[in-house]
C-alpha cells in the first residue's frame, strides 16, 4: 500500500512539475516579472535571460519527467531497469541543464 501511494505521489509530483515548466513565463509575468526587454538593456544580457529561462523550463521538465515515469512504473508494473533507466537520463539532462545555467550566470556577471 505504502509503495503505490509513493508511485502516485511521485507520478503527481512530476506531472505538476511539466505544467509548471510549461508555463513558467507566464508565471513569472504573472506573479510581477517585467519583460526582459524592460529589465535589461544591453542585448546580450536579454538574449542571456531568454536562454537561462529556457534552460529553467527544459530542466525543470526533464525532472518532472523523470518523476512521471518513476512513480508511473512502479503502478503499471513495468521492468523496473528500463524505467529507472529512462528516470536517470532525464535526471542527467535535467542536472546537465542547471549547470549550463550556471554557466550562463557567471557569463552574465562578465557582461555586466
Amino acid at each position: 500500500m505504502a509503495d503505490a501511494t509513493t508511485a502516485w505521489i511521485t507520478a503527481a509530483g512530476g506531472a505538476l512539475m511539466i505544467v509548471l515548466a510549461v508555463l513558467m513565463p507566464r508565471l513569472r509575468m504573472r506573479l510581477g516579472g517585467r519583460p526582459w526587454d524592460e529589465t535589461f538593456r544591453d542585448p546580450r544580457l536579454r538574449r542571456i535571460a531568454r536562454i537561462q529561462e529556457r534552460l529553467a523550463q527544459g530542466s525543470l521538465g526533464a525532472m518532472g519527467v523523470g518523476f512521471l515515469v518513476s512513480g508511473t512504473g512502479v503502478l503499471l508494473r513495468l521492468p523496473p531497469v528500463p524505467a529507472q533507466l529512462v528516470a536517470s537520463i532525464c535526471y542527467g539532462l535535467a542536472l546537465a541543464g542547471l549547470v549550463a545555467q550556471v554557466a550562463l550566470i557567471i557569463r552574465s556577471q562578465r557582461i555586466e
